[in-house]
């Protein structure tokens, strides 16, 4: 499959997530991103195997607010923005921060792109339950809840990436000829060293380069009513696993181009 027929798959099922059923958005959404993360690691498996090529230059890591392209250009996001946004990131191996007011982000252009992609499809579902929910409740009530349905998402998200290893060295033992199950999980492994790899080098960039560093955030009163309404109303928005994985020999996903 091509990278620009890749990128078409991945648009038309977010395309979907435009839908106002949001079992249908949820569906398309499980389906984008676990196309991607399939092709992730077939990417880093074909590396592994084409010995005569010289490796591909990978992507350059890139810092949006010095081109002004921030994740979000609202200012005074509340909380629940700002958790979403970095579990989303940080699902897509990129990361987040906040510069005069507004949502920053950095990261590899097609990765970047992801993020973009699943952030405003779910920050809008995230405001859309808010606004159905929190009719005529307070800004305590409302970012409470907003939390619940963020810490659901990323649970999801954490859940799909465990379950993403877990059927990788599955299929890689099972597929392996009588004796070779331990190479075979070996190059599995090796694979997704590579990909965390590349996690970890944009994490460095936003140590090294731009000087972030971890924060605690801004505290707010805790409704845990609000909360926990919010955690089980995230189950809408499901992240979950889906059907129809690329085959081996899947390319990466490119980066957008004007």
């Amino acid at each position: 499959m091509t990278d620009s027929a890749i990128l078409e798959r991945v648009r038309k099922l977010l395309r979907l997530a435009e839908s106002s059923n949001e079992h249908e958005a949820a569906s398309a959404a499980a389906k984008a991103q676990d196309l991607i993360d399939a092709n992730r690691l077939n990417v880093a498996l074909l590396a592994m195997d084409d010995m005569t090529a010289a490796p591909a230059p990978d992507e350059p890591i890139t810092d949006y607010e010095a081109i002004g392209a921030p994740l979000d250009p609202r200012t005074r996001q509340p909380m629940y923005v700002w958790a979403l946004a970095l579990s989303v990131a940080k699902a897509n191996h990129c990361g987040v921060y906040r510069s005069g007011g507004r949502m920053q982000i950095y990261g590899r252009p097609s990765d970047v792109e992801t993020v973009r992609y699943f952030y405003a499809m779910l920050i809008t579902d995230v405001e859309r339950l808010i606004r159905s929910r929190g009719n005529g409740a307070g800004r305590v009530w409302r970012n409470n809840y907003g939390r619940g349905i963020v810490e659901t998402i990323s649970k999801k998200l954490k859940d799909q990436h465990d379950e993403t290893i877990r059927e990788a060295r599955t299929v890689a033992s099972f597929q392996a000829a009588p004796g070779q199950e331990a190479t075979a999980l070996m190059r599995v492994n090796t694979a997704l060293a590579t990909i965390e790899a590349r996690a970890d080098a944009t994490h460095a960039f936003g140590h090294d380069v731009l000087k972030l560093r971890s924060g605690s955030g801004r505290s707010s009163t805790y409704d845990a009513g609000a909360r926990e309404l919010g955690r089980r109303d995230g189950q809408a928005v499901n992240i979950g696993r889906a059907s129809g994985r690329l085959v081996s020999g899947a390319r990466a996903l490119p980066g957008r181009r004007s």
